[in-house]
């Protein structure tokens, strides 16, 4: 056995699953458990401002994707795992890191602590698959190496092998196929994005394969806090921390959740937004260090803890916002400081209007009258005009009615975000549930609210002016999640 092969067994075991993907099929994370996260404190940025709003990339392919490339030698394009080769890895990959000792303020909890499932893509055609350095290829049939550039092409053959073309060498390779690099110093680059860990090409249906980015829970949160919160500066530090601490929780509960299913999280606002390398920066990753293994649990068990970007001055109950049961560490709670002011006031996004020509909005809404499960079913009829009918304690719109001709339909506020879709070329959902009634003069509509998001858990905007105030990564958290307990995470697997 190659250091290579030791080095990434252990990571091949505990994937074990993907082994039987073709058997397993690919299917999203079951909806029962987790509602889509919303738009990010970098909301405020407008390249991220559709969050939540944009269809999911899963049926995207890569068919023309650009990828980095570099000056590599394709001489031995493909080499069977044993060969000598001279160019071997000068580091290999670190091992995921357990605390020799356990932190006192922050009692252990367990949890598995496997490398955690990232999808991010599903049933492409084609990948390219860049690697700078000699990578490793383990399929069920055996091992081998490349270096450089992967064509990868699921269109020809049975449905659980690829074609696989390094510098016009092909091979066919049997799924699923496991891609991994043993050098702490280089990534595996698929498309424009680099990923630590392993990459590993699953069958989905005919013609077609999803890929799978295997890492440390502590790798992937280095591309998420970034993109969930924004890169921020030394100044808001803690509420970097307190955004890895429920990024990290939310990853753990996932990974409890989806043990038995082919990937723990989607990339996208499905779950998380991970960028893979590409997203990382200097202060989320001190805070991630900084908050190494610790998450949030309510009696022992590890909670669900969603975040969005601003709450208006008072988050939602989760029952509020969703409906279903209530839980009790996601209650409203007010955002705001002693003066009576909303720490999350000063954002962008904490007061919005939306106007749209009365055509306009009818046509959204029959485009989208599905997402707002109204009762009774949408029939149509031209639009008279909107009416809410009930708000919930922390003000959130709980019950809405569009006056037609041909009737009244009745919603929920959190369903209509997404059936009065904002007034842009990608039709986002509304910003919030929270806002008045609207209004129709001249031929248009307008509604005016505050907030954005769901409103559930933590106000990452809120977060920020916190930690400018003062309060470091504790208060921030106890702010907003009931009656949680800071804990420290081991692996509940290992012998003790």
């Amino acid at each position: 056995m190659t250091k290579a092969a030791r080095v990434l067994l252990p990571l091949l075991a505990s994937l074990s699953l993907l082994m039987d993907c073709a058997k397993l099929g690919m299917t999203p994370n079951p909806g029962g458990g987790a509602p889509p996260k919303d738009k990010p404190a970098a909301a405020d940025k407008s390249k991220s401002s559709a969050k939540n709003d944009q269809p999911s990339a899963w049926g995207g392919n890569l068919r023309g994707s650009v990828v980095k490339t570099h000056e590599v030698d394709f001489a031995r394009a493909f080499e069977e795992e044993g060969a000598p080769r001279r160019d071997a890895p000068s580091q290999t990959a670190r091992a995921p890191q357990t605390p020799a000792a356990r932190s006192l303020r922050y009692p252990a909890i367990a949890a598995p602590k496997r490398p955690v499932k990232i999808l991010l893509k599903r049933g492409v055609t084609e990948a390219v698959v860049y690697s700078a350095a000699t990578a490793q290829v383990y399929t069920p049939n055996g091992s081998m190496s490349f270096r450089g550039r992967m064509n990868i092409d699921a269109t020809y053959g049975p449905s659980d092998v690829i074609t696989a073309t390094v510098n016009n060498v092909k091979k066919e390779l049997r799924l699923p196929c496991t891609l991994y690099v043993s050098s702490a110093t280089n990534l595996l680059e698929l498309g424009e994005n680099g990923y630590r860990g392993a990459v590993i090409v699953v069958p989905e249906n005919a013609g077609t394969v999803s890929i799978i980015n295997a890492l440390h829970v502590e790798d992937y949160l280095r591309g998420v806090v970034p993109l969930e919160i924004g890169s921020l500066s030394e100044a808001e530090l803690e509420a970097l921390k307190a955004q890895a601490i429920a990024a990290r929780t939310y990853t753990y509960k996932r990974m409890s959740q989806n043990a038995d299913k082919p990937f723990d999280l989607a990339s996208t606002v499905a779950d998380q937004v991970y960028g893979g390398a590409n997203a990382e920066a200097t202060v989320p990753d001190m805070a991630i260090r900084a908050t190494n293994d610790l998450i949030l649990a309510y009696n022992n068990d590890i909670v669900d803890a969603y975040y969005h970007s601003t709450c208006g001055g008072q988050t939602a109950n989760i029952e509020d916002a969703w409906g279903g049961e209530s839980c009790p560490y996601l209650r409203s709670r007010s955002d705001a400081d002693k003066s009576g002011k909303p720490y999350c006031g000063q954002g962008s996004a904490f007061r919005w209007t939306e106007t749209w020509s009365m055509s306009r909005l009818s046509s959204t809404i029959k485009q989208h009258a599905g997402e707002g499960n109204m009762t009774p079913p949408y029939n149509g009829g031209t639009l008279r005009r909107i009416e809410v009918r009930a708000r919930a304690g922390c003000g959130r719109v709980s019950k809405l009615a569009l006056v037609t001709s041909a009737g009244e339909y009745a919603m929920s506020g959190e369903k209509a975000r997404f059936v009065l879709r904002r007034n842009t070329p990608s039709q986002q959902a509304l910003r919030s549930a929270n806002f008045n009634n609207a209004t129709i003069a001249n031929g248009e509509i307008t509604i005016t609210g505050v907030g954005y998001g769901h409103g559930v858990g933590m106000c990452q905007v809120g977060a920020i002016a916190r930690a400018r105030a003062g309060e470091n990564f504790e208060q921030i958290l106890r702010a907003y999640y009931t009656d949680i307990a800071v804990r420290t995470v081991f692996d509940g697997n290992a012998r003790q």
